[in-house]
């Protein structure tokens, strides 16, 4: 469901963008770590179903290192930017599918959706 609320042009500071920016990443991880989580639980109580690669295990793991990392690079990308540098991102979040993720990013949001905008896929 697309909220209505539109997404305002503005210039944001680059310092608060780089922090917003870090926060969905780490975001990202910490939700990647629940779904780490279920996945080694599942095969440890040996459910039923496809078999996983250690391999894709590894994989997954090294994504939420990296998430993690970048995550913890932007917060210091944002610390260190000279004050008074801004971008308007108002065209660029436009762009972007995710309204919750567009107004995350321009600062309308702050908590945590409890529930994602858009479609849910089922594979």
């Amino acid at each position: 469901m697309t909220d209505p609320r539109p997404i305002r042009p503005a210039a944001v500071p680059l310092a608060d963008l780089f922090r917003r920016l870090s926060t969905e990443i780490l975001r990202l991880e910490e939700d990647g770590l629940v779904v780490e989580d279920w996945i080694t639980r599942s095969l440890q109580a040996g459910a039923a179903g496809p078999s996983m690669d250690p391999l894709t295990l590894q994989r997954l793991d090294r994504k939420l290192q990296t998430l993690r990392e970048l995550g913890e690079l932007l917060e210091k990308v944002a610390e260190t930017v000279p004050p008074g540098l801004a971008l308007d991102i108002g065209e660029l979040l436009q762009g972007l599918r995710l309204r919750d993720l567009a107004r995350a990013l321009d600062g309308q949001d702050h908590a945590r959706p409890g529930a994602a905008d858009g479609e849910v896929d089922f594979f």
